[in-house]
């Protein structure tokens, strides 16, 4: 009797554990897609309504990178969408590794953006032709109560840590998941699938590749600023 009641706090304290982290998986996407569409809605529909465009004033390498942003901003909705679904359904027991074993090779996308955000953030970056009007829009947008005190670079950057950041999720997913679970085979072949991806992409940063630390910590920074639940 004692064994059984071990056996049974064991798999209760495992699966109180896996809720949290499938938990964690449903806010941080709430978060993720809260900021793109921040940056989005402040940024990319000001300089639309804006005098000059990007291009005019010389800053076409912002200009494609918001262009992809928004490609982002598809594929991560359809996402944010299936996990919250399953989240409703299942709650702790969510199936979270037959969601991303579906969308992991679509992150590969990511590729596009990271590369366009290299050569934007690159201190040997073309400056805009127009610098002064770009620095003058530039603080104008930051100063929408909607940014929060971000600046532009802050929103930019996020799509840079997610996919890494998906990995770490599912890797302490998988660790809370017994093997008997319904949802463990498809997680294990996820977790590959998020793996390779993660790797395809961080090849395409060059020198600024980022190691763990510091998107961890840039993710804690931004998710203590935006609401989980995207308000």
């Amino acid at each position: 009797r004692a064994l059984l009641k071990y056996n049974y706090s064991n798999e209760r304290r495992m699966a109180n554990k896996r809720e949290l982290v499938v938990k964690e998986i449903v806010e941080t996407e709430q978060s993720f897609n809260s900021q793109i569409k921040t940056c989005l809605d402040v940024f990319v529909k000001q300089w639309t309504q804006s005098q000059k465009s990007l291009n005019e004033i010389g800053d076409q390498g912002l200009a494609a990178l918001l262009s992809e942003l928004e490609v982002l901003a598809q594929f991560n909705s359809a996402l944010l969408k299936e996990i919250q679904e399953a989240w409703t359904v299942g709650h702790g027991d969510a199936r979270m590794g037959k969601i991303f074993k579906e969308f992991a090779p679509f992150l590969k996308m990511f590729a596009t953006y990271l590369g366009l955000y290299e050569k934007w953030s690159s201190p040997n970056a073309k400056k805009p032709a127009d610098d002064d009007e770009y620095t003058r829009f530039s603080k104008a947008c930051e100063s929408d109560p909607r940014c929060k005190g971000l600046n532009l670079n802050s929103f930019l950057i996020t799509p840079v840590q997610r996919v890494p950041r998906y990995r770490l999720l599912l890797e302490e997913l998988f660790k809370q998941t017994p093997s008997e679970h319904i949802d463990y085979k498809d997680l294990e072949i996820a977790l590959k699938l998020v793996a390779q991806a993660a790797g395809h992409n961080n090849e395409k940063m060059g020198p600024a590749k980022l190691n763990e630390n510091s998107f961890e910590s840039l993710s804690k920074l931004q998710l203590s600023i935006f609401d989980p639940t995207g308000e």
